[in-house]
């Protein structure tokens, strides 16, 4: 994800704490390969992490429900889209203005961009209409709560080492940090 934040309403908190952790180290790869090889959609496993960083649990029935309402954009505009521009990745070599090939290639990432964009807004808007209901919890224990509810809804066997998502759960530790200046300390209690 590289679009520039900008401030705004639930939209864009969202948008802006996807951006951020998305960025940290670590973060796309294990994304990346929790959507690759699992089939989970990022925007839901970074939704569920702004929700932990704000104590609040989601409850197992919220998220298939939570996963319903983006479900057809995300699987005919995102993966649609993805799948348009993963597939023009191998085909340059064979172009004959790999310089517009390129470009084409970047205006499909924009795009793909701005369709991940809209469909974290619905989820934002979603969790802005639900989150008051639920349970709240620490926010650390809340984000590794959430997580692990997403694997289950998702179908991961407990004993997989993807579920740890170290990397997002450390870049979750800045959010926690500024909202909890008080208890602020490291992932593993340092």
């Amino acid at each position: 994800m590289t679009t520039d934040p900008v401030d705004g309403g639930p939209a864009i908190d969202l948008w802006n704490f996807s951006l951020d952790v998305y960025a940290a180290t670590g973060v796309a790869e294990e994304c990346l390969t929790l959507q690759d090889s699992y089939r989970l959609d990022v925007n839901l496993i970074l939704m569920a992490a702004f929700a932990g960083v704000k104590g609040r649990n989601i409850p197992q029935s919220h998220l298939d429900d939570a996963s319903r309402c983006t479900a057809d954009w995300y699987a005919n505009v995102i993966c649609g889209l993805r799948g348009v521009r993963r597939a023009t990745k191998g085909l340059i070599a064979n172009c004959s203005n790999p310089q517009e090939w390129e470009t084409l290639r970047r205006s499909l990432k924009d795009i793909e961009l701005k369709a991940e964009k809209e469909e974290q807004a619905t989820l934002a808007n979603w969790m802005q209409a639900h989150s008051a209901s639920w349970p709240t919890a620490p926010a650390r224990e809340a984000v590794v709560t959430n997580l692990g509810s997403l694997f289950n809804f998702y179908g991961m066997d407990d004993n997989d080492p993807n579920r740890v998502s170290y990397h997002l759960i450390v870049a979750c530790e800045k959010f926690i940090a500024a909202r909890e200046p008080s208890t602020a300390r490291g992932c593993c209690g340092s």
